[in-house]
């Protein structure tokens, strides 16, 4: 004969993994990604860091086996666009999100980092807190304050 005591721990259990679950791995959860928010749509966003890409093309991803999967685009319909750097001195390859707050705000993230070697780092989660500022330092210089000093158009 159960007990009703050992079906609700039971059951308590299971709801506790599934809020882990989704918490840490929803779609578009990227609460710990250093955010920088844009008074401008996202379409004008993504804008911004294509031509970005185009007059700097040092920041363009390298056309060999370890960044094959490095493609800018929506990841299966997702909801966020995601692109990628390329700091060549550095041998780092950013992973970065954009996505809409509102018709005329969005923001941008840093999600992860790939070293030399093909390993990624996520931020909040595989890297030191002196290791992410060194990173957020450069992806505000490199990137950020770039995208902000650009035209609209």
């Amino acid at each position: 004969m159960k007990t009703p005591g050992i079906n609700v721990a039971i059951a308590v259990g299971f709801v506790g993994i599934m809020i882990w679950f989704a918490i840490n791995f929803a779609p578009g959860s990227y609460q710990d990604t250093p955010k920088y928010e844009f008074d401008i749509s996202e379409e004008d966003l993504i804008e911004r860091v294509q031509r970005l890409k185009k007059m700097d093309t040092t920041l363009n991803v390298p056309p060999t086996e370890l960044y094959k999967k490095a493609v800018d685009g929506r990841p299966n319909g997702n909801n966020v666009y995601c692109f990628y750097v390329y700091f060549k001195k550095d041998k780092q390859l950013f992973c970065c999100l954009t996505w809409p707050i509102s018709d005329n705000t969005s923001e941008v993230g840093l999600l992860s980092v790939m070293n030399e070697y093909g390993l990624w780092r996520i931020l909040g989660r595989d890297l030191t807190s002196e290791e992410e500022e060194q990173l957020k330092v450069i992806f505000e210089k490199r990137i950020v304050n770039k995208l902000r000093s650009m035209d609209v158009n």
